[in-house]
């Protein structure tokens, strides 16, 4: 794979098909010793020699990962938007195998960069746009790299030359900003590249034999212009974050370049003017995803952290306005130090964000206690709290690993990442979480991603067997300045919150009809043993009787029934174990759903964001049929002995 044949065929397809920036003209902005004057006289071999020398011998600017020495797995260089590297990882690399979103494919020769197996004809997988983009980002190149470090051994350094020379000669960049599906040049896959795994094959590769001047140098004139490409085309929300905080590194460890302080200035203050963009007043990021407001503010932090490492200039106003986004964190933290997985959502670290964030505000004692599991700092001042723009609502009894814990969602439909989902809630009690969401699955085109996304998948209501419809008004959707109109009120006997849904933009059904207004009411009653009630109260537009279904998703392997009281209790054989009640049992209908596929999905929960697979869920459903104002009440008592 590797010579000079495959060398001129790269040069030439680059300088045919894509604004790649010529080497004249990027000596004649590269600003090391020797360089123009090289470069100018025509001496390409020399230009080159001159800049690959500097970049070995510079001290500025620094990066996560030496030039040369020993790095391991402990030490492996940072990538804000995936694992850590691992010498295990690139075995896999090595044989051009490659797992995404739960899809495993092995290229038998070289790698074709526009390929995705779920796009195939033949193909037993749910069509899936994400494995193409996301194998493009290329963070397998760390693992390459991390295990020719770590062994010497030459496969991994030639695999990831031959990768990045292939790479280069078969994915020049577009002349327009592109999204379809075989693209390698997705903004935010620009960004991501550009943000970690890039600067880290680099650093980790420069002075390997096999990475000669020449592609060096053509790695760097690909940074140009992925870096141009950035600056011409962002766009909003998280993906503006990941596209500048791939812009702003490019300009951070390219500083010889003259257009790299305009990269800086640019995606700097593209990231303070986003902050009354990305976050509502309450501190939630407008895509209403717990992981995605965690994502946006890693990129925030990694700006941060890259330009004080090499001495730029970072506003306070731009760490100022961090603050109330570290406070949503807090105040969402579950007592096993997550956040619910509201929307497109994963497993957040909520201890180490706010390790992060104490540095940040070290006034913030609460950070710092939630940040060392209590033993420094001070524990927060307030239990229950209410997000009023977000319309995101926690009720808790404490903040050990045993309290009880629900959090619930009244908030506006998110500008990405959304699901139908309003006025659902999670439970957690005594340590054991025992309602939840369907939760996230790949983001593919099957019933599975489906199912998470509906109302089917989440603790509320339909009304007629028809589920919750926002996403149909979506495109002309945006943040409101306003408070999302959640209730709520606090006390050492009980807390509540309250939230509505129904309206001209709130309706049920493909054609998003206001069939009736929901409205939830959830206490925690405090006094004795704690427990929760839950009120559901649907008001119909018309005379008409209508049919109202609630869903309780438990994970649990099993529910007990008890006829007579249509309740059901989890089965656990140690620990806590929960009790639903409803009130008034012989109004209702009560059935049990667990791994349901037909007539519709339900009774499931997925393996986790960006995977594939699912496993059955018990889930509670309780369905009454009445003309006019129709009230459902159900009582959660938890069982510790």
């Amino acid at each position: 794979m590797a010579g000079i044949s495959c060398i001129l065929v790269a040069v030439f397809f680059l300088a045919a098909n894509g604004p790649l920036i010529s080497e004249e003209e990027f000596f004649a902005k590269f600003s090391a010793p020797g360089v123009r004057e090289a470069g100018a006289a025509g001496d390409v071999v020399e230009a080159r020699r001159l800049v690959v020398e500097h970049l070995k011998n510079r001290k500025h600017p620094r990066w996560y990962v030496p030039v040369a020495g020993e790095v391991d797995e402990a030490t492996a260089p940072r990538d804000v938007d995936g694992p850590r590297p691992s010498v295990k990882a690139a075995e896999k690399a090595l044989r051009r195998e490659f797992t995404v979103a739960g899809v495993t494919h092995r290229f038998e020769g070289e790698i074709d960069w526009s390929f995705n197996p779920t796009l195939e004809p033949d193909s037993p997988h749910p069509r899936n746009y994400e494995w193409l983009w996301q194998l493009n980002r290329h963070r397998h190149w760390a693992d390459l790299g991390l295990a020719w470090r770590a062994t010497g051994d030459e496969r991994y350094m030639r695999e990831f030359v031959g990768q990045l020379r292939d790479w280069l000669a078969t994915s020049p960049p577009p002349p327009q900003m592109e999204k379809h599906p075989r693209t390698r040049w997705r903004t935010i896959d620009a960004g991501i590249r550009m943000s970690a795994p890039w600067p880290n094959a680099l650093y980790l590769f420069l002075g390997s034999p096999w990475f000669d001047d020449e592609l060096v140098v053509a790695m760097l004139r690909s940074f140009v212009d992925h870096a141009r490409y950035l600056m011409a085309y962002p766009t909003d929300y998280n993906w503006l974050c990941q596209e500048m905080g791939g812009l702003y590194t490019a300009g951070a460890l390219l500083p010889e370049f003259s257009e790299a302080a305009e990269w800086r200035r640019f995606a700097m203050e593209k990231f303070e003017a986003e902050l009354g963009v990305q976050f509502y007043p309450d501190g939630a990021q407008v895509e209403m995803s717990p992981g995605v407001h965690n994502k946006v503010i890693e990129y925030y932090l990694n700006v941060i952290d890259l330009a004080r490492m090499n001495e730029y200039a970072v506003s306070e106003g731009l760490v100022r306005g961090l603050e109330p986004a570290f406070h949503y964190d807090l105040a969402l933290m579950t007592p096993g130090g997550d956040l619910p997985r509201f929307n497109d959502s994963w497993h957040i670290d909520v201890p180490d964000m706010l390790a992060k964030a104490f540095k940040l505000f070290p006034h913030r004692a609460d950070f710092q206690w939630a940040a060392t599991g209590g033993r420094e700092g001070a524990k927060p001042a307030f239990m229950s709290m209410c997000l009023p723009h977000s319309g995101l609502a926690v009720l808790r009894t404490g903040w050990g690993k045993d309290a009880c814990y629900l959090a619930f969602d009244a908030g506006p439909y998110g500008t990405k990442h959304q699901h139908e989902d309003k006025l659902t809630f999670v439970l957690t009690g005594y340590g054991r979480e025992f309602i939840v969401d369907a939760g996230d699955y790949a983001f593919d085109s099957s019933q599975w991603r489906d199912y998470v996304r509906s109302t089917y998948g989440h603790n509320t209501a339909i009304i007629d067997g028809k589920p919750q419809i926002r996403r149909t008004n979506q495109r002309n959707w945006e943040p409101s300045a306003e408070p999302s109109g959640i209730k709520y009120g606090f006390s050492n006997q009980r807390d509540w919150v309250e939230g509505t849904y129904g309206g001209e933009l709130e309706g049920y059904g493909k054609k998003r009809e206001w069939l009736a207004t929901h409205r939830r009411r959830i206490e925690l009653i405090k006094t004795g043993e704690p427990y929760f009630v839950i009120t559901d109260m649907f008001e119909p537009r018309d005379g008409r009787a209508h049919t109202y279904e609630v869903m309780f998703h438990f994970d649990a392997p099993a529910l007990e029934f008890d006829a007579e009281t249509k309740s059901y209790r989890t089965t656990f054989a140690d620990g806590a174990n929960v009790t639903v009640a409803p009130d008034a049992p012989e109004q209702l209908e009560a059935e049990l759903v667990t791994g349901q596929e037909e007539p519709i999905v339900q009774g499931w929960v997925a393996e986790g964001h960006g995977k594939t697979g699912v496993r059955p869920a018990p889930t509670v459903i309780y369905r009454k049929t009445g003309e006019g104002a129709v009230v459902m009440r159900y009582v959660f008592k938890f069982v510790t002995t």
